[in-house]
C-alpha cells in the first residue's frame, strides 16, 4: 500500500521538473559517512550507509546518473522511457537486492505498438550507482589521502582492483613472501604497471588513470574543507573559479566569468576540456547586438534543448 500510494503521488509530477537542488542535499549524509569512517566508527557509518541507500532521494539520483551517462553509451531505449517508467525503476531499487536478469518496463507507442521490454541493463546499472553513492564516501575516508588522485574518488577503483588481484594471487602461493609475489606478477615497463596472468601467460596493462592527467587538472583543497559538506559549497566554487579561470581564454573566458565557473544546466563546476558551447534559441536575449548574449557553457554530458 505504501509503495502504491508513493508511486501514485510521484506520478503527478514530471521527471524533468523535479527540484534536483533539494534532492542533491544528500551530500550532508555522505559527509556523516565520511566523518564516521574517518574516526573508525564503523557501526555508525554502517547505519548512515543503510539509511542513505534506503532513501528515495538516493534512488532518484541513481536513476538520474544512468540517464546522464547515456550521453556516452548512446542507448536508444533509455531515451524512450517516460516519466512513469523512471519513477517505477526508482521505486523498485533496493540496495540489499541482488541483480535481476529481467526487469520489464512498459513503453508506449514505439512505431505504432505498445509492448513490454525486458531491460536488465537499466536496473542493474541503477543499482550500481546506488551502491556508489553510499560506498564512495566510506572508501574515500578509509583510503590513504596522500596516495590517490583528486577527490572524492582518489583512484579507489584502482585500489580495489589491485587488492583483489593481490588476494587472488596469494591463494596460489600461500608459502611465498609478499616480495616474491610482487616481483613475479607485477612488472613496470616504461612507467606502466603490468600484471602477468596465471592462466595464459599474457601481460595486461593496469591503467592508473594516466589518460586523464593531460585533460583534468587536479587541485588540492585544505584539509579543513570537506567536499561532502554542503556548507562549503560556495567556498569550493570560489576556489575552483580562482584556479581554473586562467585556462579559459578569449571568448571562453568571458562566458566562464559570466557564469561564475558553473554549468548553465546543472550549476556544477566546469573543468577545462569537459565543456561545449551552445546557443539558446528558446529564450533569446533582447540584446541582439552582443553576439555572446545567447551563448552558454555546459558540460559535455548535460542535455538541454539548445543548439550547438
Amino acid at each position: 500500500m505504501i509503495k502504491r500510494s508513493l508511486f501514485s503521488f510521484f506520478c503527478r509530477f514530471h521527471w524533468k521538473f523535479l527540484k534536483w537542488g533539494i534532492i542533491c542535499e544528500l551530500t550532508f549524509s555522505q559527509h556523516k559517512i565520511f566523518l564516521n569512517s574517518k574516526l573508525s566508527n564503523i557501526r555508525l557509518a554502517r547505519k548512515n550507509l543503510k539509511l542513505l541507500s534506503a532513501s528515495f532521494c538516493a534512488r532518484l539520483l541513481a536513476v538520474r546518473e544512468v540517464l546522464v551517462g547515456n550521453y556516452f553509451f548512446k542507448c536508444d531505449y533509455l531515451d524512450l522511457l517516460d516519466s512513469d517508467s523512471l519513477f517505477k525503476i526508482a521505486m523498485n531499487l533496493k540496495s540489499n537486492r541482488f541483480k535481476v536478469n529481467n526487469f520489464n518496463i512498459f513503453i508506449f507507442k514505439i512505431k505504432g505498438l505498445s509492448l513490454y521490454f525486458s531491460f536488465p541493463y537499466v536496473y542493474n546499472t541503477c543499482l550500481e550507482c546506488l551502491w556508489n553513492i553510499s560506498l564512495l564516501p566510506f572508501v574515500d575516508a578509509r583510503s590513504d589521502r596522500f596516495s590517490y588522485g583528486h577527490r572524492p574518488f582518489r583512484f579507489c577503483y584502482d585500489f580495489y582492483l589491485y587488492k583483489s588481484l593481490w588476494k587472488f594471487v596469494k591463494k596460489f602461493h600461500p608459502r611465498r613472501s609478499n616480495k616474491w609475489i610482487y616481483l613475479k606478477y607485477w612488472k613496470n615497463f616504461g612507467g606502466l604497471w603490468k600484471f602477468l596472468s596465471i592462466y595464459n601467460g599474457k601481460v595486461y596493462i593496469l591503467k592508473a588513470h594516466s589518460c586523464f592527467v593531460g585533460q583534468i587538472k587536479t587541485y588540492r583543497f585544505p584539509a579543513s574543507l570537506s567536499i561532502f559538506n554542503s556548507k562549503h559549497y560556495r567556498k569550493r566554487l570560489f576556489l575552483l573559479l580562482k584556479k581554473t579561470c586562467v585556462d579559459f581564454k578569449s571568448t571562453f573566458g568571458v562566458l566562464y566569468n559570466r557564469q561564475k565557473g558553473v554549468c548553465y544546466v546543472c550549476h556544477c563546476p566546469i573543468a577545462f576540456n569537459s565543456f561545449r558551447v551552445v546557443r539558446n534559441l528558446l529564450n533569446p536575449s533582447r540584446n541582439s547586438y552582443f553576439f555572446l548574449s545567447d551563448l552558454y557553457l555546459i558540460h559535455i554530458y548535460c542535455n538541454y534543448p539548445f543548439k550547438v
